[in-house]
């Protein structure tokens, strides 16, 4: 049983450990986090739970004088009352080129979702062309 039908008054509570660390490593600037959560519900004869824990990376650099890269890289488990589950792996990179009022980038994106009714993977590339606009008055 997956679903539970729940009437009446419901009460969540969350507690959740956060860690996150920085530092300049190779020319850019490198964020490692590690999160776990646990939600809990109540109400009305019975309580659900559910714990995630999640660990994810980001690095961004200047390659160039106008070329930025960005990178991340995140896993998440979670698992919950009646067998209940999801698990979150995803990457992603993104090159921006900056040209006067112009911003060109180039962006990948690879998320796999999986829990218990099914197993999604998506696979995302998105070129970008965008112009700013300024006015003095």
């Amino acid at each position: 049983k997956t679903f539970d039908t729940v009437t009446g008054e419901i009460t969540t509570s969350s507690d959740i450990l956060s860690v996150t660390h920085n530092r300049y490593v190779a020319g850019g600037f490198l964020d490692l986090g590690f999160i776990f959560n646990i939600i809990s519900n109540n109400f009305e004869g019975g309580s659900n739970n559910f714990t995630t824990t999640s660990i994810y990376a980001r690095y961004s650099k200047k390659l160039m004088r106008n070329i930025d890269w960005l990178a991340s890289a995140s896993v998440s488990h979670g698992t919950g009352n009646n067998d209940t589950f999801k698990n979150v792996n995803a990457l992603s990179n993104m090159f921006t080129y900056q040209l006067r009022s112009w911003l060109l980038s180039a962006e990948q994106k690879y998320l796999q979702t999986q829990d218990q009714n099914r197993d999604l993977v998506e696979n995302t590339f998105i070129f970008r062309a965008t112009r700013s606009f300024t006015w003095m008055l």
